[in-house]
């Protein structure tokens, strides 16, 4: 009696047994092998998953800067197919008057995370949709933000950044932002008087927003949005005493995640001054500056008013310079200095635009310890009449 009670629960184990590898081997087999052929494209693309991982989605700016994750080595958006590398030019391509770049960056992006695995059910519409939109109005058709045409797209440009963010029906894969740095030393003094500098990054390269406080009361001091990752950023400390200690710290959002720096310490000391002379910008400089700087200058010829704007220069052949800063002007008005933060070979800073600017226009310097030398001309940067806010 005993044994046939036991053989009974042996056949069941192995039935149990029996059922949970069948139903495993289904999971594997279609987790291990998607196959996407919609969204308005003629690709037909079968993705790879490691058994147990979940896919989830990016925002556009992990996709412009991380090529070698790209699912795809070409894409199709309004009809067009572009390869990887032209598509991240476009997607690169910064033209506030012109909102068909907004729409390719986010229709890419989404199209991207459909190509990696990620749910279309809750864009799938949403997506043909934008891909009409662009096949009539293709990319670089200057559709400015108050024609009927934006009007009618940019309900599809909400969802679709709405999706590449894990808003709708799939988590995002964002990291938070990196840990800041400081940056407000160079060679040993103090960046310029009373002014603080950070350097902020990003894995994802998400546009960031960078609060500096007070750290004896927690007082916000500072608050500079849709900041680009790999930027400086820049604070003025009008009130704080010559001589005086002052503790700050920075929190660095991706508007997802939020990441804190440590606690930092400066004293403004009465003898560090940079001082030019003259409107010009010319100096006293009794330094040898080197007889070449190599460097390629990659700030943007646009920008829009009350916008965060990024002086970027990076420097040829491991050129010798031991600091840059740059002078810049807003319609006729007095000038303002900044010195440049270097990473990575790479010198950068940012400001937000004056809201009433209509010009705006800067000068590179080579910074020394006993003046300034002037490498190269006058930069003008265009500022489009009117804006063109979202």
């Amino acid at each position: 009696m005993v044994g046939k009670q036991r053989k009974k629960q042996f056949r069941l184990i192995h039935l149990v047994f029996i059922v949970v590898c069948v139903f495993s081997l289904v999971r594997v087999y279609t987790s291990s092998h998607v196959t996407t052929s919609s969204f308005s494209d003629t690709e037909t693309i079968t993705a790879t998953f490691l058994m147990g991982s979940a896919p989830c989605v990016h925002r556009q700016g992990f996709w412009r800067h991380h090529p070698g994750q790209w699912p795809v080595q070409t894409i199709t958006i309004g009809g067009i197919v572009y390869s990887k590398a032209k598509a991240i030019r476009v997607m690169n391509t910064q033209c506030a008057s012109d909102k068909t770049y907004d729409l390719f960056r986010q229709l890419a992006a989404t199209k991207l995370n459909l190509f990696s695995g990620c749910d279309p059910d809750c864009i799938q519409e949403t997506v043909e949709s934008a891909d009409n939109w662009l096949l009539s109005h293709p990319v670089g058709s200057h559709v400015h933000a108050n024609s009927c045409a934006w009007k009618l797209a940019k309900q599809w440009w909400k969802q679709l950044e709405q999706y590449n963010k894990g808003l709708l029906c799939e988590e995002s894969c964002n990291c938070p932002p990196d840990p800041p740095r400081d940056c407000s030393h160079h060679s040993g003094h103090h960046a310029t008087p009373h002014q603080l500098q950070v350097y902020v990054s990003d894995v994802d390269y998400d546009e960031l927003t960078v609060q500096f406080y007070n750290a004896c009361n927690d007082i916000l001091i500072g608050d500079y949005s849709a900041v680009e990752s790999d930027s400086t950023v820049s604070l003025s400390l009008d009130e704080v005493p010559t001589n005086e200690s002052f503790s700050w710290y920075v929190i660095v959002t991706d508007q997802q995640a939020t990441t804190m720096s440590p606690t930092w310490t400066v004293t403004i000391d009465a003898n560090d001054t940079e001082t030019m002379d003259g409107d010009d910008g010319t100096s006293d400089n009794t330094s040898s500056p080197p007889e070449t700087f190599d460097y390629v200058d990659l700030s943007p010829l646009t920008a829009d008013a009350n916008t965060t704007y990024t002086f970027q220069v990076q420097a040829v052949n491991n050129s010798p310079v031991p600091e840059i800063m740059v002078v810049y002007w807003y319609n006729e008005t007095t000038q303002h200095s900044l010195l440049l933060c270097h990473h990575e070979e790479v010198w950068n800073a940012s400001i937000i635009i004056d809201s009433n600017a209509t010009r705006f226009w800067y000068r590179l310097y080579l910074a020394y310890e006993t003046g300034l030398w002037n490498p190269v001309e006058n930069h003008e940067v265009s500022i489009p009449l009117g804006g063109d806010g979202l």
